[in-house]
């Protein structure tokens, strides 16, 4: 190869051997190692290559370790005969430093995909020398994540089994179980009602009971909104359909008040957690 008084002749023809069922696109990316002649002569090399449909084309940039001032910049090119690639470097296309002669050169080299980290190696021969070792690795890439899709905010139903909801209050609770108990919020005249909790039905067709005995219906709130939706079955003799709600959440209560009509029923958002 030479020492620092004589032209040095570097890089140039690959021939890639693939082992396992790869294909040319394995070898896209940056592969960075060592070019060893001899017992003193070694050089720093680093590869761009990016593989399309067979056809390999790249650079190659090689220098002298801790003089970054001698270097040569190549022009890559080849294709795939197979499961062996024909590269090689066409051209230079940049040289740094004086006193050196940069000619192409190459050699057979071997590619190894297992463990994390792959290696490209073999022999590197310059025209007319006798054959130096190469040894390039590169990072195993990892699989692209999926994107995280953020689930859409929640949306109050406009319509309940056939009618539309009207939202009357909201309300915040401290615990998502909770305890509600119902009863009718003005003289006790046979009012039934339809419970539902986020389109699922809690309680079917069940009579408002009076003040002094409630109805006690355990539910279990899910993070965020809510949907209460009540539904008037039987208005009583005194309508509209009026129940008196009250939460309890731990040691907490909220008390209100729904009014559903027959063609109409009566909304209530319930927010608790995040």
């Amino acid at each position: 190869m030479g020492t620092l008084r004589h032209p040095i002749r570097l890089s140039g023809l690959l021939a890639v051997l693939l082992i396992g069922p790869l294909h040319a696109q394995d070898l896209s990316g940056t592969w960075r190692g060592e070019l060893v002649r001899g017992m003193n002569e070694r050089f720093v090399i680093e590869m761009e290559l990016v593989a399309d449909a067979g056809r390999i084309t790249g650079t190659s940039h090689v220098t002298f370790p801790f003089q970054q001032e001698h270097f040569a910049h190549m022009a890559i090119e080849g294709q795939g005969q197979g499961r062996r690639y024909h590269l090689r470097e066409a051209r230079i296309l940049e040289q740094g430093g004086t006193g050196y002669l940069w000619v192409l050169q190459g050699g057979p080299l071997m590619l190894d995909t297992t463990g994390a980290t792959w290696r490209l190696y073999g022999e590197w021969q310059p025209p007319g020398c006798a054959p130096g070792q190469v040894m390039l690795h590169r990072t195993r890439e990892k699989e692209p994540s999926p994107p995280k899709l953020e689930p859409l905010p929640p949306r109050p139903p406009r319509w309940v089994e056939g009618r539309a909801v009207k939202w009357a209050d909201e309300v915040d609770l401290p615990s998502g179980s909770v305890v509600l108990l119902l009863y009718d919020d003005k003289r006790l005249d046979g009012d039934t009602v339809t419970l539902f909790l986020n389109g699922t039905c809690i309680a079917r067709n069940i009579p408002v009971p009076s003040r002094a005995e409630p109805t006690a219906i355990p539910i279990t709130l899910v993070p965020g909104t809510n949907f209460l939706v009540m539904q008037a079955e039987n208005l009583g003799s005194e309508p509209p359909n009026t129940a008196g709600l009250v939460f309890q959440a731990g040691e907490e209560e909220r008390k209100l008040v729904l009014r559903a009509e027959p063609d109409e029923s009566a909304g209530l958002k319930i927010r608790w957690g995040p």
